[in-house]
């Protein structure tokens, strides 16, 4: 997850995009979205580049 994380931030802070990749802090009890980007476009990337990652995993695994 690290390595998606970093080369997701790395893509969406890239030209065209340039994107803030800042996160709330981890802190439940004083932000309600813990661990999310504040930006809620990036959140919404970074979600479907997970689901994308996980849907190519699930396929490679098909081919075995």
């Amino acid at each position: 997850m690290k390595e998606q994380r970093y080369l997701f931030e790395r893509w969406i802070s890239r030209a065209p995009f340039e994107r803030a990749v800042a996160r709330w802090p981890n802190d439940p009890e004083r932000y309600a979205w813990p661990g999310h980007y504040c930006d809620y476009d990036v959140q919404l990337a970074w979600e479907a580049w997970q689901e994308a990652v996980r849907n190519n995993a699930a396929k490679e695994a098909q081919k075995l």
